[in-house]
Parts: structure tokens; C-alpha cells; sequence
């Protein structure tokens, strides 16, 4: 039986059910409106005005603010001077601002923000100093005791380069700011973080300063470097900081994370860093969970060794030829960029993997060359739970006949050799426990790697195979000490 429909216009009291929903409700409603929606909501009714009075977030960006017109703007462009393009966008934040401004003195809030968001698009630097309105509104903010403030200005002069608005006095005297973005400020990162002592997070976008960048605070727990310019050093040393972003802006700069042992993302994106700096800052952080490499021309051959990492990123370093990977909690690898060597490849068996390969380049000598390199790397990658390949072309991923004919397919073979070796594996375990034996595997792979499983003391003293790097070495000595314990025939059987 269909439920029946509700009429709202029996009620007897006249009111909608929204004004009868609990507050915190109706702020997560106003949450996904617009500003200008949510203002105009406020006029509807006294409960609701109370509760925008009450309202923890004033989030005012530009972009939301001009009703997008339904033909595109390049369309528009073409029947106007770029002076009275130019003219136009400062018109429309002036506008912009007037909303600002009279929505701030027409609300009255009563409890301290919890965020405030301040974004124009488009202002001349001349007109804009000293304007009471901008700045009016983020001492507005840090008077109500706000905790995480945004704010941003794009500012040109008259030979349209860009320029960088002040922080006001007032910021640096905050105690109750904890998240911090700033976009197109002019920002002198050691000595905000010295001041202004209640900041965990900190996001710089397109913002200028001194060109060697110190950080040290025991707070700070993210910090996001984008886009800023002339920077040639960043030298940071918080001890609970745990993601550190940076995304380089004509320069590359170098970097030193001495200190950062709580790191547990980084992401690098244009800067100076040699395959030696990421091999000791992969090793170093113990924490480590995600790291993202882009656009980082002086690696050439990277190693990376971490036990915790889950996710790594290798996006279009130009310059990188060999890889090796030895983390065995590996979820998710991406690759973009040539076909390289890999050494190495230990990760989970749930390794989501994304190879996107870049055209052939002339120094390919041959196109079987290229399948070759292609078919090498591809081995490595036999035991991923998916793996997502990507290629200009199609003729990129189909092998000539020569290849095709003298060799297997490169993930053949390896993936039956890893399911049938974790059965095994998995079998000595329970042989192990049920039948309480003494149980002792070694595994050889085709390529020499090795794979052991010990269950007691006795059989425990076959030393760390996966350490080593020559077979024969590597059987010679397993004799030698399986000898001394008189447990030869075990290994002998599984040989």
C-alpha cells in the first residue's frame, strides 16, 4: 500500500517543516548554498534569520558571485578592447566587494566563525591599497575568533605584472587561527609562523617573500608551498609536521626536511632533488604513507625503501631511466612518463598500478628496441591486483610477430608462480600450527629471488636469503648451515 501524501498546507500553525529541523541541520543546509542564496534565505522568516545570525561560516568568493552568462566569454571577447575587458573585471569587483562589505555590516553574528573564505578574481594594484573593504573584512574575522581564514587577491599593476597585497597587523596577533591560505599575499613565512603561534596548517598560493624560506614551528602540521615565486631554498624543521606539498613556480629550488620525522605525505612538484636526497628522505621517514615525484629533472636512478608506504606517484621526471621499488605495502603506483629499467619492483599483491607511457622518442633505435623495454617493464608488474596501461597509440601496445614468436607474453607464467607460491606458503603455516612440525620452505624464483618460511628456532637459523644478491652464494650458504642442524633433507625435498 502506497504511503500517503503529505499535505503541508493542513498544517495549522502556518510554518514549514525546515524551521522546525534541529539548528545544526539547518547550518549543514546553508552549508551547500551559495552566500547570496543563503542571505536571501534569512528574509524568509525570524527563525530563520536567528539561525543565519548563528551561522559559523561567511564564504564570499567572486567566482559564485556574477550569474554565469550562457554564451561563453571568448565569445564576448571579440567584440571588446582588452582595455575595456580589463576595466570590466575591476568593475565587477568593486561590486563584489560593496556585497562583502554590506553583508558583514548587516549580520551581527553572536558566535565565534569557524571558517572564512575571501576570494576576488581580478584588481589593479593602485586601487586597491588602502582599501577599507578587503581588509575590513578579515579583521571582521579575526575579531569573531575565526579558525580557519582564506583569502586571496590577484593584483596587477599598470604593466600588468603581477603584485601582492599585505597582511594586515591583526593576523599576526591571532590566537585562535589554526588552518591559514593565503593566495597572492606578500608573506613573510618565518616570521608569520613565529607570531602567530596557533597555526597547524598552512597553504601559500602564488604568494611572494623572501627567496630563502626557514621554517620552524612545533604546531605545524601541514604546510602547501604553490606557486610561489623566486624561491631558491626551503629549509623546514617541524617535528609534527605531516604533509608537506610543494608545486615550483619557474624555479627549482632546493629543499631540506631535516627534522620532519612525523612526515607522513610529500609531495614535490618542480624542485631540485637528487635520487641520493629521496633515497635517504624515503628510508628516513618512517611514517611515510604517500610521496608524489613530479617534474623532477635531476633524478636519473631512484631508489626507494620504505616499509610503510602505501601510495607513490612518478609523474613526468624527464631525466629518469632505472627504478627500484622495495615497499611491500605498496596500494597504488602511478607512472607517467618513458619507458624505463625497473630493478626492482616488491609491493602488495593488492597494487593498483597506472602506466602511462609517452610517445617513442627518437633515441629508440629500432621499434623492436622499444617493445623490448617495454615488455621488461611490464614483467615487473605480473602479481598487481589491477593494472591500468596507457599509450598515445595502440600500435604503442601491440607486439611485432619477432617478439612475439621468440618470447611469452610479459605477464605469463609469473602470475601463476605467485598465486601457487603464496598456497604454499600458506600451507606450511597451517602444517605448522595443526600438526605442530617443524617446517622449513625456500622458493626460487626463475629471475634467482628467494622466498623463505621458518616456524621454529631449529630451522630459524637460515640466515635472511632475501639479502643477498647471487644464487650460488646464496645455496652455498644455505647448505652450510642447514648442515650444521642436520636438516639438509628438508631442504634437499623442497629443492
Amino acid at each position: 500500500m502506497a504511503a500517503p501524501l503529505i499535505d503541508f498546507n493542513d498544517r495549522k500553525d502556518g510554518m514549514d517543516r525546515i524551521s522546525d529541523l534541529p539548528e545544526p541541520i539547518v547550518h549543514r543546509i546553508m552549508f551547500f548554498l551559495p552566500t547570496k542564496d543563503a542571505t536571501l534565505i534569512s528574509t524568509l522568516s525570524k527563525s530563520f534569520r536567528s539561525l543565519w545570525l548563528s551561522y559559523p561560516i561567511m564564504d564570499f568568493r567572486q567566482t559564485f558571485f556574477k550569474k554565469p552568462s550562457p554564451l561563453p566569454s571568448s565569445y564576448w571577447r571579440q567584440f571588446r578592447d582588452p582595455s575595456s575587458v580589463s576595466k570590466s573585471r575591476v568593475e565587477e569587483t568593486d561590486k563584489f566587494l560593496d556585497y562583502v562589505h554590506s553583508s558583514i555590516r548587516r549580520r551581527e553574528l553572536r558566535t565565534e566563525l569557524e571558517m572564512f573564505r575571501l576570494h576576488a578574481k581580478f584588481y589593479t594594484a593602485e586601487r586597491f591599497y588602502g582599501d577599507d573593504r578587503f581588509y575590513g573584512a578579515i579583521n571582521f574575522a579575526i575579531e569573531k575568533r575565526v579558525k580557519m581564514l582564506d583569502v586571496g587577491m590577484h593584483l596587477k599593476d599598470n604593466n600588468k605584472m603581477p603584485s601582492f597585497w599585505c597582511l594586515p597587523e591583526t593576523l599576526f596577533f591571532s590566537k585562535s587561527i589554526t588552518v591559514l591560505k593565503l593566495v597572492g599575499a606578500k608573506v613573510d613565512v618565518k616570521d608569520l609562523i613565529s607570531r602567530c603561534t596557533s597555526i597547524e596548517s598552512l597553504h601559500l598560493d602564488g604568494c611572494d617573500g623572501s627567496p630563502d624560506i626557514r621554517i620552524f614551528g612545533a604546531k605545524l602540521k601541514a604546510l602547501e608551498l604553490e606557486h610561489c615565486h623566486d624561491l631558491e631554498r626551503i629549509e623546514i624543521k617541524c617535528p609534527n609536521l605531516q604533509a608537506f606539498v610543494f608545486k615550483g613556480f619557474l624555479t627549482y629550488p632546493k629543499i631540506d626536511l631535516t627534522g620532519c620525522e612525523s612526515l607522513k605525505r610529500l609531495s614535490l612538484d618542480r624542485c631540485d632533488v637528487t635520487d641520493k636526497w629521496v633515497k635517504i628522505c624515503a628510508s628516513t621517514f618512517l611514517q611515510l604513507e604517500d610521496l608524489k615525484l613530479s617534474r623532477c629533472k635531476m633524478l636519473e636512478s631512484l631508489e626507494i625503501h620504505n616499509e610503510r608506504l602505501k601510495n607513490l606517484h612518478l609523474l613526468d621526471c624527464p631525466h629518469l631511466v632505472q627504478l627500484k621499488v622495495d615497499t611491500p605495502r605498496l596500494l597504488s603506483f602511478t607512472y607517467r612518463g618513458d619507458v624505463i629499467s625497473f630493478g626492482l619492483m616488491n609491493s602488495s599483491l593488492r597494487l593498483n598500478a597506472s602506466l602511462s607511457f609517452n610517445p617513442r622518442s627518437p633515441r629508440q633505435n629500432s621499434n623492436l628496441e622499444w617493445f623490448v623495454q617495454l615488455r621488461a617493464c611490464l614483467s615487473y608488474f605480473d602479481h598487481c591486483k589491477t593494472l591500468r596501461l596507457s599509450c598515445q597509440s595502440d600500435k604503442d601496445l601491440t607486439f611485432p610477430e619477432e617478439i612475439r614468436e621468440d618470447s611469452l607474453p610479459p605477464l605469463t607464467g609469473k602470475v601463476t608462480f605467485s598465486k601457487r607460491r603464496a598456497g604454499l606458503l600458506k600451507k606450511a603455516k597451517e602444517l605448522a600450527v595443526l600438526c605442530h612440525a617443524e617446517v622449513g620452505v625456500i622458493i626460487f624464483s626463475s629471475t634467482g629471488k628467494l622466498y623463505e618460511f621458518t616456524s621454529s628456532r631449529s630451522v630459524q637459523a637460515v640466515p635472511n636469503l632475501l639479502d643477498q644478491t647471487n644464487p650460488d652464494l646464496i645455496k652455498a650458504q644455505v647448505k652450510k648451515e642447514v648442515d650444521h642442524f642436520g636438516i639438509y633433507r628438508l631442504v634437499k625435498r623442497l629443492k
